[in-house]
């Protein structure tokens, strides 16, 4: 992981880490609608955002077979426009 000054975080995850992280966020969205609704909230927008991105993602054989696969890259950044 690398940080900016700005708050801004740069993490590099394999395929395997991002499932368990989705798997996570579902199961705090499951289980916090209970109790902690800033949790809930707050693991519901990061699902839904990573969910858009890894739902365009589409297999491309041949780049992996050539090893020149490109990462896909999920932002989220919610800070108001003037930042």
């Amino acid at each position: 992981m690398t940080a900016a000054q700005d708050g801004e975080a740069r993490v590099a995850v394999s395929g395997r880490t991002l499932i368990a992280i989705l798997a996570a966020l579902h199961s705090v969205m499951l289980r916090e609608r209970e109790g902690d609704l800033g949790n809930w909230a707050l693991a519901g927008k990061l699902y839904q955002r990573i969910a858009e991105v890894v739902d365009t993602v589409r297999p491309r054989p041949q780049e992996w077979a050539d090893g020149q696969a490109e990462r896909t890259v999920i932002v989220i950044d919610d800070r108001p426009a003037w930042h």
